[in-house]
């Protein structure tokens, strides 16, 4: 996949075709002077939120961070309905039918929990490709998600080691989700070009703001670094304005993230903790929504 010409870079200035606002310096100090409320896990992990007056509105940010020695991070997956059906994950990450965000992350031992990839709302299917070990593999990334999806995460070591990537190579890197668009990637803002992009989906998707769900890693994704899930709420004006995809990259960067991914976001988005439950507000009416897959720290 190609990586686009530089358009925007994450605290400087944002073309207005790209975002609905400028990004500015006062926008990162409103970040990190933030009025967080702050919780700790277990293990070094900590959960924070806070609403931040920035980018000319209000976003609603939950944070959950982690080390990556002391938790295992790993890909869960389950397409198709089960009504009815008691909902089972097996030791490859692999349940037997989707759910909630917080269903798939009780039943896989979790203690938290961020939806994942993208998928079809009919058939509750995968449209990006998905690999566990032991076989699983979803069917390969649909044409009509390539606007969108150009990376993936790659978890590697029995989920000691995270890997955000360009592209998917799931020989090297397995269990594997992809995703996108790629935000930061190797400490740089990834690089796009709207004008070589679909209009509609630069109107919808990339500049529009949404409820966003991201997934990012310090350092090199080692056992010295820490994992960072992310959630933006949208769809309150005033309250929770969502984010662009520039917006998202400049939030990774105030997060101090070396590496991070958008996963799919709207009425998806969802984040979950084992002691607080459901953190965030989703976007349809409260309620969250049935998902395919989930990234969980155990």
């Amino acid at each position: 996949m190609k990586r686009f010409l530089l358009l925007f870079a994450a605290v400087l200035s944002a073309s207005a075709a790209m975002a609905q606002t400028t990004i500015t310096s006062a926008d990162s100090l409103a970040f990190i002077n933030a009025d967080w409320n702050i919780s700790y896990g277990d293990n070094g992990a900590e959960v924070k939120s806070a609403v931040i007056p920035m980018f000319g509105g209000h976003q609603s940010v939950f944070v959950i961070s982690y080390p990556i020695a002391t938790y295992e991070t790993a890909i869960i997956v389950g397409e198709g309905f089960g009504k009815d059906i008691p909902l089972t994950v097996d030791k490859r990450g692999l349940a037997n039918h989707s759910d909630i965000t917080s269903a798939l992350g009780k039943a896989s031992g979790a203690e938290y929990a961020i939806n994942g990839n993208y998928f079809n709302m009919k058939t509750r299917y995968l449209t990006c490709y998905t690999r566990l070990r032991g076989g699983y593999q979803s069917t390969p990334t649909s044409p009509s998600e390539l606007n969108r999806v150009n990376g993936a995460i790659g978890i590697r070591r029995g989920g000691k080691k995270l890997v955000i990537t360009e592209g998917c190579n799931p020989k090297k890197h397995y269990p594997v989700m992809m995703a996108g668009p790629v935000l930061i990637l190797d400490g740089e803002d990834f690089q796009y070009d709207v004008d070589k992009m679909n209009p509609k989906y630069v109107s919808n998707f990339y500049s529009k703001r949404h409820p966003r769900t991201i997934v990012g890693y310090t350092g090199k994704g080692g056992r010295k670094d820490r994992v960072c899930m992310i959630v933006i709420d949208g769809r309150v004006p005033g309250k929770a304005d969502g984010a662009s995809i520039p917006e998202c990259t400049a939030i990774s960067r105030y997060l101090g993230l070396s590496n991070s991914l958008n996963l799919d976001g709207g009425g998806s988005t969802t984040i979950w903790s084992e002691d607080h439950g459901v953190l965030n507000h989703p976007s349809d009416y409260g309620e969250e929504r049935i998902v395919p897959t989930v990234l969980i720290a155990r």
